[in-house]
């Protein structure tokens, strides 16, 4: 076998390599564009093939994603908001009036002080009396209370359909919630 058709074998073994751990993993691939300081950049317009250096490309590790509170500003629903260890323990139960930008850092605001942590109350019953959807960012575990007073756990957008927020007097009516913790993948920023 030719030394160019040895090196094209191992360029396709090393091409499918890469794919198949993009595959397994679920992200996206990066670039070394060689110019920024961390120099990996996302590959959007790069797509490796067999002439590309693929000692250029990597597999992006997976990131959890970030909890949009963005749907809570105004809503009925408690927030925690307080201040990251150590400048404070605990937190302030309160509406979520605005989110703002402070200094490049993200704040949440009850209309009187900007706090740098916020997420939905925990352990609590929210009673929920009806809308047109889901009232909850995704990523959430909760527990819920149906008006047929069966309680189900899961995760808060794929267990139940927006449908299921809206009151029609049905058993399956979602009349309150208890937000758990935070599921898998997700994180509050």
């Amino acid at each position: 076998m030719g030394f160019a058709k040895m090196n094209e074998q191992e360029q396709a073994l090393k091409l499918s390599a890469l794919y198949k751990e993009l595959a397994e993993k679920g992200t996206h691939l990066q670039f070394d564009d060689g110019i920024k300081d961390t120099n990996w950049i996302d590959a959007k317009a790069y797509i490796p093939d067999m002439t590309s250096n693929l000692d250029l490309f990597r597999v992006a590790e997976k990131q959890d994603k970030i909890i949009d509170m963005s749907c809570l500003v105004g809503s009925d629903i408690d927030c925690e908001l307080g201040y990251p260890a150590p400048y404070t323990s605990g937190y302030t139960i309160t509406k979520l009036k605005v989110i703002v930008e402070e200094r490049g850092e993200i704040k949440y605001n009850n209309g009187c002080q900007n706090y740098s942590t916020c997420r939905v109350r925990q352990d609590h019953w929210h009673s929920w009396q009806g809308g047109d959807k889901c009232p909850l960012p995704e990523g959430l575990d909760c527990k819920f209370k149906f008006r047929g007073l069966h309680d189900a756990e899961g995760y808060s957008h794929s267990v139940n359909s927006d449908n299921s927020w809206q009151h029609t007097d049905s058993d399956l009516d979602i009349i309150a919630f208890k937000v758990l913790g935070i599921a898998e993948g997700y994180k509050y920023e």
